[in-house]
């Protein structure tokens, strides 16, 4: 199969997926980081975890000064 052949196959194809949420007749985009993800969780979870981490970081920089 030609380049030609497989740009024609494909054409409309993330449009179908990633802006109308086909994901059956769509393509969608997961790039490097989608060998990274260990477990699912809702959007909830994930935010509560960075803001807690966030704030912990803030929390251990408190201590530390510039001395001059």
């Amino acid at each position: 199969m030609s380049k030609e052949e497989l740009d024609f196959l494909g054409q409309g194809r993330i449009y179908r997926g990633l802006i109308e949420g086909d994901i059956d007749k769509g393509s969608l985009l997961s790039g490097q980081i989608a060998g990274m993800i260990k477990e699912i969780k809702p959007v909830r979870i994930i935010i509560e975890e960075m803001v807690a981490e966030a704030e912990a970081l803030i929390d251990s920089l408190k201590d530390f000064r510039r001395k001059d």
